[in-house]
């Protein structure tokens, strides 16, 4: 399977400090880093039958919470699954 383009677009906006494959969909992705603004960020990309979703959060004082980006990914995942 080829990657996502999306999944190679954040790679190139970001410094990434960490690469996870949480349970979304068939296949995902999340990179968590730091985007060239200095705003910490964390992105997702999966694969629901013949949808990709993405889902690319940042903050600009802290630290991103990546369980929130999760929650929200699993959420458009569940919508995308129920029509």
């Amino acid at each position: 399977m080829n990657r996502f383009s999306a999944v190679d677009q954040m790679k190139t906006v970001v410094t990434v400090s960490s690469h996870l494959s949480p349970s979304i969909g068939s296949q995902s992705d999340e990179y968590v880093g730091i985007e060239k603004g200095g705003y910490s960020t964390v992105g997702i990309a999966f694969l629901e039958g013949k949808v990709v979703g993405v889902v690319f959060v940042g903050v600009g004082t802290g630290t991103v919470d990546t369980a929130y980006a999760e929650a929200f990914a699993m959420a458009q995942d569940q919508k995308i699954r129920t029509g």
